[in-house]
């Protein structure tokens, strides 16, 4: 940077690059030479990774990503000595694993969990069933760990106690935010399957259907406004017009505010299911169906019906054990679907009851664990088009 464009004292450097490792790299050796990083310009492209349609780039500033670091560092009080030694979540000496996008490289997670002795893991909820559910976690010593953080998609009241059996003295939380908003607008570990709190410096409220603004306890699209809102998406006027309001950002989740502050995110407002007039969360049936011990993971999507609207239906991924008891006996395997079945309508409204259940070898995330809901509903039409040719 210096031989090329001879960059020194008191220059300011635009920075624009897509997201990748050189970026703090490059911001280091800016100010190692005694310039100035632009804090404005848009200083990487983010793919906003789209569970239901197309992605698009989004356009981080280098200000908003200083801007979220300060808020999670003043949310989290860190540096500050709030109370004994023993209950600090953060500490000097403190390794925080980095956040690896591959979230199906499990081996290669739980072995650097031990080999550097982590104490701090952010993870998504693939990462976190696998820990509940894979033997193999039981041979491992994960006793060092102390803060756990799982994000990017909700995670269920039931996965989180799961989590806490194995970790618990763990400070345990989610935290919910999105591309548009460079990263966090709530975490913390508040009540078992809420998203935490609004972190510092960041303002939100639940817009009902009608355009009227919600009660606590309310649901409705949240809005969120911040520093950490991003420029808009990159060369995408309309699409940015839509989505960021007046200093707000549309985020097309439906959650609510608990009475003292936790925020609770439903699911995707477009991934939400109307039977017979009644909303359903997929969510809350993929947690419901992730409490039994033959299943490794689940994406559960809504089909067309004439006479209730839309029916859930569950791709099931097995695990191994199970997978080997069915293969090859069809009665095995139309019994263990019955059971599923079953045991959702046992916990579960009459309404949100599972139509069917197809066994699949996997569930397709996005490299953040995001279920692909779009490739579920390909998969969904191709098995209607089969039974059609029976």
């Amino acid at each position: 940077m210096k031989e090329r464009w001879n960059i020194g004292d008191d220059d300011v450097v635009c920075i624009s690059s897509p997201n990748h490792l050189d970026y703090p790299v490059i911001c280091w050796a800016t100010q190692q030479l005694g310039a100035i990083v632009a804090t404005v310009n848009p200083s990487l492209t983010s793919p906003e990774l789209g569970t239901t349609g197309n992605p698009k780039a989004v356009a981080i500033s280098h200000y908003n990503v200083i801007y979220n670091v300060t808020q999670i560092a003043t949310f989290h009080r860190v540096n500050e000595q709030y109370t004994s030694w023993g209950e600090l979540r953060f500490r000097p000496g403190d390794t925080c694993g980095g956040v690896l996008p591959f979230y199906h490289i499990y081996g290669l997670v739980v072995n650097n969990i031990v080999r550097y002795k982590i104490t701090h893991l952010l993870i998504v909820p693939p990462q976190a069933m696998l820990l509940c559910k894979h033997p193999a976690v039981k041979s491992y010593d994960l006793s060092h760990v102390r803060f756990c953080m799982v994000a990017a998609a909700p995670l269920s009241a039931e996965l989180t106690q799961d989590l806490l059996t194995i970790w618990p003295d763990i400070h345990l939380g989610q935290g919910y935010g999105m591309t548009e908003t460079c990263a966090a607008v709530s975490m913390k570990c508040g009540t078992l399957g809420s998203g935490g709190q609004l972190v510092s410096g960041t303002e939100a409220k639940i817009i009902k259907a009608d355009g009227t603004l919600a009660k606590r306890g309310e649901p409705g699209e949240i809005w969120v406004k911040g520093d950490q809102v991003v420029l808009g998406y990159f060369n995408d006027e309309d699409a940015t017009r839509a989505t960021f309001v007046d200093g707000w950002v549309r985020t097309g989740d439906e959650a609510l505010f608990a009475e003292n502050g936790d925020l609770f995110v439903v699911d995707r407002i477009k991934e939400i299911m109307k039977v017979k007039g009644f909303q359903v969360s997929p969510s809350e049936l993929e947690g419901q169906l992730l409490t039994h011990p033959d299943v490794s993971d689940v994406g559960v999507i809504g089909i067309l019906d004439d006479y209730s609207g839309e029916l859930p239906v569950a791709f099931v991924a097995l695990t191994a054990v199970s997978v080997k008891r069915i293969t090859g006996n069809q009665q095995a395997a139309d019994t263990l679907k019955a059971e599923l079945m079953k045991h959702v309508s046992d916990a579960k409204s009459r309404y949100k009851w599972l139509k069917a259940v197809h066994f699949v070898d996997a569930i397709p995330r996005n490299p953040s664990g995001k279920i692909l809901r779009r490739v579920l509903r390909q998969q969904a039409q191709y098995v209607e088009r089969e039974k059609v040719k029976l």
